[in-house]
């Protein structure tokens, strides 16, 4: 270096070696990168399968349950269908008797619901509730049942429907949500809080959603390229293209093939993609899995 500061030549080379070493740190930098994404990545993919199948087993576990409270209880599925292939309800509803393999509708009673009688007849044009005092109804008039619940009129027959009570008028009413309403229930018919949860796969988002009742879609999991749900009868035997084709129960949107009250046994498959689409050290391969659940509450039909 002269009096005068760095030559041309000078600067030229520090420049060269500078590059060097620092094309050699990224080389260094860049597997690990390239690690820590796939890794966070995979944990994103595992913990939204975690989240879809603990949703799914859990109610699946539950569907046909019946409240513990009164005298009429039982399982759920003695009188109906317990669960549905199909969604039942809201904007996202199936016509009534569908089949389809990425839709699940799952019906149950909470845990200490109150379960009543009619007194009076619920039909089309007559949205007027009223219930029989007794054992089964723990405070008069409404058993316990509260302004926005599920209600689940059922005669025994198989047929039933669900309505949401609502009491802003000050007198207790139903709205339908089961729709359409076509059918009748006579006095003596049973009244139960229930539950109903519906899952969908939509093929355009490829997201799952989970609708509570006739609610608004929740989006539950994205990036899910395919759902599946499979139903088996007590002996194993698949019922795939058995549960839309009739004979039928119920009436109106409702309505359902009788072969959907033999299901025993549900396998679940599912396949979540990964947000990372790139080559080599970035790609990763779509994560599949399924389990399968008894349904221990679900008892009846044939």
């Amino acid at each position: 270096m002269s009096d005068r500061g760095y030559s041309l030549v000078e600067l030229l080379v520090s420049v060269a070696i500078l590059l060097v070493v620092f094309g050699s740190v990224c080389q260094l930098a860049s597997p690990a990168h390239a690690t820590a994404l796939v890794q966070a990545e995979l944990q994103d993919m595992q913990q939204k399968a975690r989240v879809l199948a603990d949703s799914i087993a859990f109610d699946l576990r539950l569907a046909g349950a019946n409240t513990t409270t009164g005298s009429l209880g039982g399982p759920l599925s003695t009188s109906f269908a317990a669960i549905l292939p199909a969604a039942c309800c809201g904007s996202m509803a199936d016509p009534p008797g569908a089949e389809r393999s990425d839709r699940l509708t799952i019906l149950y009673t909470p845990r200490g619901s109150p379960l009543a009688q009619t007194t009076t007849e619920v039909a089309p044009g007559s949205s007027a509730l009223a219930l029989a005092p007794g054992p089964a109804c723990p405070s008069a008039p409404l058993c316990g049942f509260v302004n926005g619940d599920l209600l689940l009129i059922s005669d025994g027959s198989g047929r039933y429907d669900v309505f949401r009570l609502d009491l802003t008028s000050g007198a207790p009413l139903l709205d339908i949500v089961t729709a359409p309403f076509t059918t009748s229930y006579g006095s003596g018919a049973t009244v139960a809080r229930v539950v109903v949860r519906t899952y969908v796969r939509d093929a355009g988002s490829d997201q799952v959603f989970l609708v509570n009742g006739d609610d608004r879609p929740e989006p539950l999991v994205d990036r899910v390229v395919d759902l599946r749900f499979e139903y088996s009868d007590g002996s194993g035997a698949a019922l795939a293209g058995r549960l839309g084709d009739g004979p039928w129960t119920g009436a109106g949107g409702s309505m359902y093939d009788d072969d959907v009250r033999r299901v025993r046994r549900v396998h679940v498959t599912y396949t979540i993609r990964s947000g990372l689409r790139g080559a080599g050290a970035l790609s990763i391969a779509d994560l599949t899995s399924g389990f399968d659940v008894a349904l221990r509450n679900v008892t009846g039909g044939s």
